[in-house]
C-alpha cells in the first residue's frame, strides 16, 4: 500500500510545486515512476515471461516518430487531445477530469529547457512519447499477466498469440504511439483487475485500500474511470460468496473514505495551485457564465456532450458495438482520421479486411464459448471472476458510450478491447481447449488475426500522419 500511496503524493507533490519551483515537476515524475516500477516489481509483473513482449516498447515509440507534427496537431488523430496537454503543460495548468495528468506532462517544460541547454531539441516532446510507449508496452505485459493467471499448460503460445492482437488493436496501437491519458487508464485497470482478483480470493482491508488507491490513480488520469467504483462492489460481492460477509462492510467503508479524501486532497490541491484557471473549460462557451467548480464543471461538460435519448435507441446500442469492436480494432482505411467516428453512413462490413477479421472474429468466439462455458460449469472461481468483473466492464462502458461522445467512442473503446480479449483468452485457453483441433484452429486464427491488423493498422496511422504534412 505504501508505494500506491507514494504515487499519489508524487501527483500531488508536482500539482504543488511543479508551477513554483522549477524542476520540481520533473523530481516527482521521476519518483512516480520508481515507486510505479516499484509496485510492478513487488506484484510480480516483471517475472520470466515478459522479456518477449519487449519489441512493443519501440514499436510504439517510433510507429509515428517521423511524422510527430502531425499527432501534435488539435484534433488531429481520432480527436485526441495531445496538443492541448502540451498547450497546458507549458503554463503548467490542468482540469478537474484529468488532475494527475500533471505528472506526466509538467516535466514538459523543465526538459524544453535542458534539452536547449544540451543541444537536443524537443527533448520534452520525445519525452512524453517515450512516456507513453512505456505505459502502452506495460498495459501489454499486464495483460499477459492476465492471460496467465488462467492459462492451462501448454497454452503458452495461444497466451502470446492473444496478447499481439490485443497489442495491434487500432485504439492500442494508436494510443501507445502518442501522448493520451487514454493508456495511463487502461494500464490501471488492468492493475485494479489484479488486485481486485486477489480481493475476492482473500479479502482483507489492506486489499481493499490498494484497491481504493488504484481506482483514485485511474480517477487521476480520468474522471470516466469512475466505474471501477461499481466494479469493486460487484468484486465485493464475489468476494462475500465466496469466504462469507465477515468485514466486507468494514472493507467497503475503507475503499470509500480512501477515495473520498483522496479525491478531495487533489482537487484542493490543485484548485490551490493553479487558482481560478483550474475549473473553466472550453465548453463553457454555451453558458452564460464559466464553471466555477466542479459541479458546474461537469455539468457543462455533460450537456455538451451528452445525449441522453439515445439510450432508447437500439440502433445507437449496434451502432456503438460495431465502433467498439469492428472499427476501434481493425483500421476502415477509407474513413478519414479527423472524422472517423463521426457517422455510420458508409460502413463496409463485407470490405475484404473486414469480412476476414469477422470471420476470424467469429472462429474466436466460437472455440473460446467453449471453453469458457466448460470453465463455469466446474466451477471454477477465476473465470467466474473474469466473466462478473469484465462482463460488468463491457456493459457499464458500453451503455456509457451509447449517450456520451459516442463520435469518439476510438478514444474510450481501450478497456472494452481489453475485456472482449480477456474473456477469449478465458475461454481459450481452458482444459477444454487443449485437444489438438481446437489448439491449432485458435493458434492460426490468432496468427492470422494478429498479421491482419498490425498490418492494416499500422499502415493506416502511417498514412494518416503523412497526409496530415505540410504541402
Amino acid at each position: 500500500m505504501i508505494l500506491p500511496a507514494g504515487m499519489l503524493l508524487a501527483i500531488l507533490g508536482s500539482l504543488a510545486l511543479g508551477p513554483r519551483v522549477q524542476g520540481a515537476s520533473l523530481g516527482c515524475n521521476l519518483c512516480f515512476w520508481a515507486f510505479f516500477l516499484a509496485f510492478l516489481r513487488r506484484r510480480g509483473t516483471f517475472g520470466r515471461g515478459f522479456p518477449p513482449f519487449l519489441f512493443f516498447l519501440p514499436l510504439f515509440y517510433l510507429l509515428s516518430f517521423f511524422h510527430r507534427e502531425t499527432t501534435e496537431r488539435m484534433d488531429y488523430l481520432f480527436g485526441s487531445d495531445m496538443a492541448r496537454y502540451l498547450k497546458d503543460a507549458l503554463s503548467f495548468t490542468t482540469g478537474p477530469r484529468h488532475i494527475g495528468v500533471s505528472i506526466l506532462t509538467f516535466p514538459f517544460k523543465d526538459l524544453e529547457r535542458l534539452g536547449e541547454a544540451l543541444g537536443v531539441p524537443r527533448l520534452g516532446h520525445e519525452y512524453l512519447y517515450l512516456q507513453s510507449a512505456l505505459i502502452g508496452w506495460i498495459a501489454v505485459v499486464l495483460f499477459h499477466r492476465a492471460l496467465g493467471a488462467v492459462a492451462a499448460a501448454g497454452l503458452r503460445r495461444i497466451a502470446f498469440l492473444l496478447t499481439c492482437v490485443f497489442a495491434f488493436s487500432l485504439a492500442i496501437l494508436a494510443f501507445s504511439s502518442l501522448f493520451e491519458t487514454f493508456l495511463a487508464s487502461l494500464m490501471f485497470l488492468l492493475l485494479f483487475l489484479e488486485s481486485a482478483g486477489r480481493y475476492a480470493r482473500t479479502g482483507g482491508v489492506f486489499e481493499g485500500a490498494i484497491l481504493a488507491l488504484l481506482t483514485l490513480l485511474a480517477l487521476s488520469m480520468s474522471l470516466e474511470n469512475v466505474y471501477l467504483a461499481p466494479v469493486f462492489v460487484v468484486t465485493a460481492v464475489l468476494r462475500a460468496t465466496r469466504r462469507g460477509g465477515t468485514g466486507i462492510l468494514r472493507e467497503a467503508a475503507v475503499y470509500a473514505a480512501t477515495l473520498l479524501v483522496g479525491f478531495c486532497l487533489l482537487v484542493i490541491t490543485a484548485r490551490g495551485s493553479m487558482g481560478p484557471a483550474f475549473y473553466p473549460t472550453w465548453e463553457d462557451k454555451l453558458f452564460p457564465s464559466a464553471s466555477a467548480n466542479l459541479a458546474t464543471h461537469m455539468d457543462h461538460f455533460l450537456v455538451f456532450h451528452s445525449d441522453f435519448s439515445r439510450l432508447l435507441d437500439p440502433r445507437a446500442y449496434l451502432a456503438g458495438i460495431y465502433r467498439f469492436f469492428v472499427m476501434s480494432i481493425l483500421a476502415q482505411p477509407w474513413r478519414p482520421v479527423t472524422a472517423y467516428m463521426w457517422d455510420l453512413k458508409n460502413l463496409r462490413p463485407l470490405a475484404p479486411a473486414n469480412l476476414a477479421y469477422e470471420c476470424l472474429l467469429l472462429v474466436l468466439l466460437v472455440v473460446s464459448g467453449r471453453g469458457l462455458i466448460q470453465r463455469l460449469k466446474d466451477g471454477d472461481f477465476e473465470t467466474l471472476f473474469r466473466v462478473a468483473t469484465l462482463g460488468s466492464i463491457l456493459v457499464i462502458r458500453q451503455t456509457m458510450v451509447t449517450f456520451y461522445a459516442w463520435r469518439g467512442c476510438i478514444l474510450f473503446a481501450p478497456p472494452s478491447i481489453m475485456a472482449l480479449w480477456l474473456l477469449v483468452g478465458a475461454g481459450l485457453l481452458g482444459k477444454a481447449n487443449q485437444s489438438g483441433w481446437s489448439v491449432r484452429v485458435a493458434e492460426i486464427a490468432l496468427l492470422l488475426m494478429a498479421l491482419l491488423l498490425l498490418g492494416v493498422n499500422g499502415a493506416y496511422l502511417l498514412a494518416s500522419q503523412r497526409a496530415a504534412l505540410p504541402g
